[in-house]
């Protein structure tokens, strides 16, 4: 395990790094409750995600490509919703099937073996006209 604030720091060098590629913008927003460098937290399992928004719900066609990462205390739960405006569904069944959504779902079930009290969910929708958003729920996390 990491902390969330290594967590977010890898997110925030990897999105630096695609902006060097795509032009897009992004923000990442902690809520002034969360400590993000006292909460331990599973590495990796955001980046798949930010790599979908980047690679395969933004076009040509959007003109404001936008991610927004944001980080919150939900009745003593860790929550952390990614969204896009992207054009294009990612989650699709098809979508779904791909490596990096596999891996995250994987290791979650890891996670949830190993942490019973612990839970971590994922879920990903697309609406058309607003785009993707994941959000990430850790139960038990900020207790």
């Amino acid at each position: 395990m990491s902390t969330l604030q290594e967590e977010l720091q890898l997110e925030a060098d990897y999105l630096a790094l695609e902006l060097e590629r795509v032009s897009f913008s992004y923000s990442i927003n902690v809520a002034s409750e969360i400590s993000p460098a006292m909460i331990d937290f599973p590495p990796l399992l955001l980046q798949p995600i930010l790599e979908n928004s980047i690679r395969h719900a933004f076009n040509s066609e959007l003109t404001s490509p936008t991610i927004n990462i944001n980080v919150f205390d939900r009745e003593n739960t860790l929550q952390i919703e990614i969204t896009d405006n992207g054009c294009k569904s990612w989650d699709s069944i098809t979508a779904s099937e791909g490596h990096g959504l596999s891996l995250i779902r994987k290791r979650i079930a890891i996670y949830n073996q190993r942490l019973e009290n612990m839970p971590i969910q994922m879920k990903t929708n697309f609406r058309e006209g607003t785009g993707t958003i994941t959000i990430f729920t850790f139960q038990n996390w900020l207790v």
